[in-house]
């Protein structure tokens, strides 16, 4: 995948219902409008890290190969991919590594549903260190995502969600010209991956923020979803 390519891509999924895309202000279509046009900045700047930023991720070896990340259609419950998902070689990550893996292969899609959007980005090989791999991950993409104008709120939190085996998961909330994202993480034997997530709807975020726990569970769910056993 080159360092011009986004996370979006044009096959359609399943539409979320249409929207007047007039007005504007928080809560209104405008308002939707803005936030996912701020969301797609922000999942460029994810992308642009994990799928040609300069990273090569690579190491010598310890972690096992069992298992593959996909682009499903449809993941955390009701979340239809827009567009299709695009799949690299993981030559694609360039000369810097990420501590404590060997990427056998890297992909991205872009989802959304009537109140959210997402982007996931991750790949698959062995990961020798997924609680180094992923910290450092989380880092790079919070200093991408810097260059947006996206600014952290509070500090990265460890999560344990029920649906959740690997070893580490990890979010981190940012804010884009007021508008809420959250930054999640995870780490395996297998695999690391990223979700940003942003709400589409007013009342998707407090006035504290988001819920990070709930967001944690759904990158559970992602995970979830993506990752099947290697062939």
């Amino acid at each position: 995948m080159s360092p011009d390519q986004s996370v979006t891509a044009d096959q359609p999924g399943t539409p979320a219902p249409a929207r007047d895309e007039s007005g504007g202000g928080d809560g209104s279509s405008g308002g939707r409008t803005r936030k996912r046009a701020l969301l797609a900045v922000a999942g460029l700047a994810v992308a642009a890290l994990l799928v040609g930023g300069g990273l090569l991720l690579t190491g010598a070896w310890g972690g096992t190969d069992a298992y593959k990340l996909t682009t499903p259609r449809t993941v955390g419950g009701d979340y239809q991919r827009d567009g299709k998902g695009e799949t690299g070689d993981g030559a694609a990550f360039g000369d810097s590594e990420v501590p404590g893996m060997k990427a056998t292969a890297d992909v991205s899609a872009d989802y959304r549903n009537a109140t959210a959007r997402l982007n996931l980005g991750g790949a698959y090989g062995q990961v020798k260190d997924p609680d180094t791999a992923l910290t450092w991950l989380m880092e790079k993409s919070g200093d991408n995502l810097a260059d947006t104008g996206a600014e952290p709120k509070g500090v990265t939190r460890e999560f344990s969600p029920s649906r959740f085996d690997g070893d580490i998961l990890t979010c981190q909330e940012y804010t884009i010209s007021s508008v809420p994202l959250a930054l999640c993480g995870w780490g395996d034997g297998s695999t690391v991956g990223l979700v940003s997530y942003v709400p589409l709807e007013a009342g998707g975020a407090s006035a504290d923020g988001l819920d990070l726990e709930k967001t944690a569970e759904l990158t559970a769910r992602v995970r979830e979803d993506a990752r099947t056993e290697a062939d």
